[in-house]
């Protein structure tokens, strides 16, 4: 099962302010994995590298049309 990965409205909307997220990325809890997505640091870590690659496609695509598909490496 993919690491959960956080939106940034997502965070936001249950009270975690943008203060918040850049200290927790200061501090090494969060890491962003694309623009506003975030996951847990030490969880991301544990993941090797193709795993955290594919975590960081898996978050690209959700902001994809439903219709659209990863290719070359990435869809493999």
């Amino acid at each position: 099962m993919p690491l959960p990965v956080e939106r940034r409205p997502d965070l936001l909307a249950v009270g975690i302010t943008s203060d918040d997220i850049q200290r927790r990325r200061r501090q090494g809890e969060l890491v962003s994995i694309r623009a506003g997505r975030y996951a847990d640091a030490g969880a991301f870590a544990a993941l090797g590298p193709l795993e955290q690659y594919r975590l960081r496609c898996l978050a690209a695509a959700a902001d994809l049309p439903d219709d659209a598909v990863l290719s070359h490496e990435s869809a493999a």
